[in-house]
């Protein structure tokens, strides 16, 4: 698994304009209904409990956008979840989730 969560750097750009911190970039929060809790049957759950994901989706767009040079070049994309199961935290592994990179 790869680490969402941005650089402190990242973080700072993040919080020009705004009062709240940000850890993560745009677009990486799920936002799901209580119908959809209840059939993934994570509704015990808790704000700040840790729950492992496993979906399948659909890009519905590709798209770079082109910097002043190739490096400044960024990819997006836009996936629709289209399937999903969740887990409470008694079933993560954190050390598969992130494994040391002292390999």
């Amino acid at each position: 698994m790869i680490s969402l969560k941005l650089s402190p750097e990242e973080q700072d750009e993040s919080m020009l304009g705004s009062s709240d911190k940000v850890t993560y970039g745009y677009g990486t929060c799920i936002s799901l209904n209580d119908e959809q809790v209840k059939a993934l049957g994570i509704d015990k759950l808790t704000a700040g409990s840790k729950v492992k994901i496993t979906a399948f989706g659909v890009v519905e767009s590709a798209r770079v956008e082109v910097g002043e040079t190739e490096d400044d070049s960024a990819p997006y994309l836009s996936i629709q979840l289209t399937d999903m199961e969740a887990s409470g935290a008694s079933s993560v592994n954190a050390s598969a989730m992130y494994p040391s990179s002292n390999g």
